[in-house]
């Protein structure tokens, strides 16, 4: 189905960040053909390897979750952030904090949405999803595990930093095939459209 998207590493598409300071993994942008100026909707996963300020991008809205690591320092003008592992924090995405590795390299999911059109609902590290009548995109990247996703009652596999994106469904129903704590977690997002 076209409003149904499984996307692996392959369809995954490396490029340098918009100020230069480093690269980033582009997952998903929306519309398609966007660039990293246009984007209504973008997923990508950053390495911080070094002390570099984040690229600003005005209007949009960003949940920065951390995948891997000890932890990301996120200093803004008025205020210092400590992310910790599996932990997402919402920032303006206008603003550039500098972002500072804890002990280490680390590793950051990105969700970005610019907020003339539509409003992110939420993101958050989860264990499990069941949803009905849904309005809006719903996207889905698998940390750990091997996982379960049904929607609108087809199921399929997604495996470890793959992702799901869909688009205004009646439902969805997603969980880790181990009962292993540790071996299922992902991010999840909802976003609806603009009125």
């Amino acid at each position: 189905m076209k409003n149904i998207r499984h996307l692996c590493q392959r369809d995954y598409e490396v490029k340098p960040w918009k100020n230069g300071q480093g690269m980033t993994t582009d997952i998903c942008l929306l519309p398609p053909g966007a660039s990293h100026e246009e984007f209504q909707f973008r997923v990508s996963l950053s390495d911080i390897d070094r002390v570099a300020p984040f690229s600003a991008f005005p209007g949009v809205d960003r949940f920065i979750t951390m995948i891997q690591g000890n932890g990301v320092e996120l200093e803004f003008e008025r205020e210092s952030i400590l992310l910790s592992i599996n932990q997402t924090y919402h920032f303006d995405s206008g603003l550039c904090p500098v972002g500072s590795p804890i002990d280490g390299n680390a590793q950051v999911l990105n969700v970005m949405f610019r907020r003339n059109a539509g409003t992110m609902n939420d993101c958050h590290v989860t264990s499990g999803i069941e949803e009905l009548d849904l309005n809006g995109k719903r996207f889905l990247f698998v940390i750990s595990g091997v996982w379960n996703v049904t929607i609108n009652d087809e199921s399929q596999s997604v495996k470890t930093w793959e992702s799901v994106l869909a688009d205004n469904i009646e439902s969805m129903v997603c969980y880790p095939e181990s009962e292993s704590e540790s071996e299922g977690l992902a991010i999840y997002a909802s976003i609806s459209p603009s009125n």
